[in-house]
């Protein structure tokens, strides 16, 4: 699975730095959206294919609760991947992750659907995100704005 994301990414001309962790092949990328960037990135374990996006801001301690409360009604709603928040610090991420084996090869639209659909997702929900940490608008209110301004595309 490493050599396909690897062959992928440089396929697409894709930037991308490249590290290993406790046996762990982990790409890290910028992704541009309609409504920012965002750090993605690419943990490939031994069956597993963790995919996920980290947000630019982290959400004050302040704001963790509304935080906490957007993201749970965004993911009622999600049919692929989760919102997180680690209380701790507020970091903010979205997380997508398949299974894999050697036994069936993996397609470059296999790869691309997972890694389009991570950071579309998440790029359609950066202004709420943003929303909630830097005013005062409830989670139901930054919600209702996103679902009706839905029109990402990345780059």
């Amino acid at each position: 699975m490493f050599q396909a994301i690897k062959q992928y990414l440089n396929s697409r001309g894709w930037n991308y730095q490249l590290s290993q962790q406790q046996g762990h092949q982990i790409f890290k990328l910028q992704l541009h959206g309609e409504n920012g960037a965002i750090s993605c990135v690419i943990d490939v374990q031994e069956e597993t294919v963790i995919l996920f996006t980290i947000f630019p801001v982290n959400a004050p301690q302040e704001k963790r609760h509304a935080m906490a409360e957007l993201i749970t009604r965004i993911n009622f709603k999600l049919l692929l991947g989760h919102f997180e928040l680690d209380f701790e610090d507020g970091e903010v991420r979205f997380n997508l992750s398949w299974h894999f084996d050697d036994t069936v090869p993996v397609s470059d639209a296999v790869i691309e659907h997972n890694i389009m659909a991570c950071a579309i997702i998440s790029d359609k929900f950066i202004p709420a995100i943003m929303r909630i940490n830097f005013s005062n608008i409830t989670p139901v209110m930054a919600l209702e704005e996103v679902e009706g301004v839905s029109r990402s595309s990345l780059n």
